[in-house]
């Protein structure tokens, strides 16, 4: 896949009345805080550039879920809403060490999901988390989530699509001395991800 993101966001739009985007998540999508949640600024963002009517955005976060967990309802979610773009945000939970998810189960679990929205002919954006004090972490939770981000990155890889590496970007803003305590508040962490997710999709301009 040679297009840039946006210019695949701008062919969606110019081939259809209203382009349907899905989050698909657990709870850094699910919308759990009055306020502004990221997805919001992901949507506001592309109607400010596209038009009011240009996208219908639908959250489908559920706070706890595995990347299993979102195959499990899979049919009922996004086989409904049948997205033009999904983006996908999944491995804390997975990374659980009493969850016992292997990285190859989750790997798989991730080439599902995008042989299914392949199937549906979506566009696929995986994510990596941002991240948070791994050593205020359960021993072997802070270590495993940190490799089952690389694994995200495998895996779009694989497939070719898209990765908004926020995981990455984290690790760069702690070397450069730039970063603010990622345990802040819920809805400022969500305002710099969906600022770094459209700075993402400007990357064609």
């Amino acid at each position: 896949m040679n297009k840039k993101p946006s210019e695949i966001l701008r062919d969606l739009i110019n081939n259809n009345d209203c382009v349907r985007i899905a989050a698909l998540g657990s709870s850094n999508t699910q919308r759990r805080l009055m306020g502004m949640h990221w997805f919001d600024y992901i949507e506001l963002g592309c109607k400010a550039q596209f038009g009011k009517g240009s996208v219908l955005c639908c959250n489908m976060g559920v706070g706890g879920e595995t990347a299993s967990d979102l195959l499990n309802r899979f049919d009922r979610d996004c086989g409904r809403f049948a997205p033009h773009l999904a983006i996908i945000t999944c491995g804390g939970n997975d990374s659980k060490p009493n969850l016992n998810f292997s990285r190859q189960e989750f790997a798989d679990n991730l080439h599902t999901l995008y042989e299914k929205f392949s199937a549906m002919d979506t566009v696929v954006f995986f994510q990596t988390y941002y991240g948070c004090h791994l050593e205020n972490m359960v021993p072997g939770h802070g270590e495993k989530l940190v490799d089952f981000m690389q694994v995200i990155r495998e895996v779009a890889a694989d497939c070719n699509a898209y990765v908004q590496d926020n995981c990455q970007d984290l690790q760069l803003r702690y070397i450069r001395g730039l970063s603010a305590d990622m345990d802040d508040l819920l809805t400022e962490k969500g305002q710099r991800q969906a600022r770094d997710f459209l700075r993402f999709l400007r990357k064609w301009d």
